[in-house]
């Protein structure tokens, strides 16, 4: 009896929530296809029926990390000040940890420049919906080059304090960045 169709995107799913995390934790490298299909109580001959290759799930895999991040951030940006609340939210000691949401584009920032073209290219399509989100957040106010600016400053910020092993530091890094992005003057270029 085949599988209903429901049954298949959930299985789906799953495979790309567990690969999404684990690969963000840990890289492209420090990942095996074994492991991730273990983590959802599958063997490795069910993977591929769902995907090609391991970088293909990788792909997918970004996607869903980068959604799930900006899904976490949003939830947690509850005031009428969105943009700024969504800088405090992304260079918090919780997103460093990884508590709650772990984007990609931080955690994996030196991982990517190492991969096929695909795979950059999706890391590229992030980076460019990350920026405008930022434009978008900021009601039109922020231009594209200031919300580059930020986007930099803030993945820059949270992938340095996640490379130190000073948590004092560590924190000092992403308060310095919030402080630098924390004015509506720093994150606006006014039109004279």
């Amino acid at each position: 009896m085949p599988w209903k169709p429901q049954h298949t995107l959930d299985t789906r799913e799953k495979i790309l929530s567990s690969a999404a995390k684990l690969f963000t934790h840990r890289g492209y490298d420090g990942v095996g296809i074994d492991e991730i299909m273990s983590d959802v109580g599958l063997t490795r001959g069910v993977f591929y029926m769902y995907f090609s290759s391991k970088s293909d799930l990788y792909c997918d895999a970004l996607l869903k990390a980068a959604q799930h991040s900006r899904n976490q951030l949003l939830l947690h940006c509850k005031g009428d000040d969105g943009l700024l609340e969504q800088v405090e939210q992304y260079l918090s000691v919780e997103h460093r940890e990884g508590k709650h949401a772990y984007c990609p584009l931080a955690y994996l920032v030196t991982d990517i420049a190492h991969q096929d073209e695909k795979v950059r290219d999706t890391y590229t399509q992030i980076f460019q919906k990350f920026v405008m989100q930022i434009q978008n957040q900021g009601n039109g106010a922020v231009n594209h080059r200031k919300a580059i600016q930020s986007a930099i400053m803030m993945i820059g910020g949270l992938a340095v304090s996640r490379a130190l092993n000073d948590d004092e530091l560590a924190k000092e890094v992403l308060v310095s960045c919030q402080k630098q992005l924390d004015t509506k003057d720093d994150l606006v270029e006014y039109r004279e």
